[in-house]
C-alpha cells in the first residue's frame, strides 16, 4: 500500500519527521525505543523519507521525549485501569499499541487531514476514538466523557502556537476537567534564540512560537493547574548526544531547559 502526503502541510507535515526519527530511534541496536510498528507505518507510506535531514541529537531528544510520556501514562493507566486519555494533536503517535490494556479510553484529538491519514496507516481499535478537530477549538470537549480523573497530554504540538493561544485552550481545559492531569513539553526562550533548529521542518513555515522558562508562568494562568512534575529529555539521552551538547550541558546549567517535559494537576 502506497499512501499519499500530498494532503499534510505545515504542523500536520511535522508527523512525518517525529515518525522517522522514532523509527530510525527503534532500529537501533541500543536504542531508546522498540516498537515494530514503525516500520510498519514507513512501509505503507508514499515518501522517500531519505529526503529528511537526519540529526542525530534531534533523534535522540525526540526517543527520550517519547519515553517520558509513555512512562507517565503507563504509570496512570496501571494506577487508572479503566480511565480516559486524551491525546491532543495525536500525530501518527503509536502510543496507544503500546501501553493498551483493553480497557482504557483513548481520545486522539487531530485536524481531519491528520486524522484522515492516520486512519490510513494505524489500525482501529474498539477503545480508541478519533475526533476530527482543531485542538485549540474546544468543541471536541463533547466528545469527552463526563469523568474526572481523565490524563490530557500534547507531546511536540504547543511549541508551534502563540502564547496567548495556548493559554486560552489551557484555561478552557482546566475549567472543563476536574481532578485530571494535563502533560505537555516546552522550549525556553533560549533555546528559540540560540538553540539548533531541525533543519528537516521548514523553519519559515513551522517556526518554534511558544516558550516557557517558569512553570510559575502556567500556574499563573488558571488557579487549578498546579505543577506537579517536571522531566528533562537529557537526563535519558546525555551519552548519546554530540559532544557540542554534552559540552554545553556540563558548562552552562540553563542549557538542561532548553527541552522539557511538564505535568500539571488540574484541580
Amino acid at each position: 500500500m502506497n499512501i499519499s502526503i500530498r494532503k499534510l502541510k505545515d504542523v500536520p507535515y511535522t508527523m512525518l519527521i517525529t515518525l522517522y526519527y522514532r523509527y530510525r530511534e527503534s532500529m537501533e541496536q541500543d536504542g531508546l525505543l522498540n516498537d515494530p510498528l514503525y516500520e510498519k507505518i514507513i512501509n505503507k507510506i508514499d515518501f522517500d523519507f531519505h529526503r529528511i535531514k537526519v540529526e542525530p541529537d534531534q533523534q535522540i531528544s525526540v526517543a527520550a521525549r517519547t519515553i517520558i510520556f509513555d512512562n507517565a501514562i503507563d504509570n496512570y493507566i496501571k494506577l487508572n485501569p479503566q480511565g480516559c486519555v486524551i491525546s491532543i494533536g495525536a500525530g501518527l503517535n503509536t502510543r496507544f499499541y503500546r501501553l493498551n490494556n483493553e480497557k482504557i479510553k483513548w481520545f486522539n484529538i487531530d485536524l481531519p487531514q491528520a486524522i484522515d491519514f492516520q486512519e490510513q496507516v494505524l489500525e482501529p481499535h474498539v477503545n480508541q476514538f478519533n475526533v476530527r478537530a482543531d485542538a485549540f477549538n474546544t468543541e471536541w470537549f463533547k466528545y469527552i466523557p463526563e469523568n474526572e480523573n481523565i490524563f490530557i497530554f500534547a507531546e511536540g504540538l504547543f511549541l508551534y502556537f502563540e502564547d496567548e493561544k495556548i493559554k486560552q485552550l489551557f484555561n478552557k481545559i482546566a475549567n472543563r476537567f476536574k481532578n485530571s492531569y494535563l502533560m505537555f513539553d516546552v522550549v525556553s526562550s533560549l533555546f528559540i534564540q540560540f538553540g539548533d533548529k531541525p533543519h528537516a521542518v521548514d523553519w519559515e513555515k513551522t517556526p518554534f512560537k511558544w516558550a516557557v522558562d517558569s512553570w510559575d508562568k502556567i500556574e499563573n494562568w488558571h488557579d487549578k493547574l498546579k505543577f506537579e512534575q517536571e522531566w528533562y529529555q537529557t537526563d535519558l539521552c546525555f551519552n548519546r548526544l554530540s559532544e557540542k551538547w554534552r559540552t554545553a550541558l556540563d558548562t552552562f546549567p540553563k542549557v538542561k531547559d532548553f527541552i522539557r517535559v511538564g505535568l500539571f494537576k488540574i484541580s
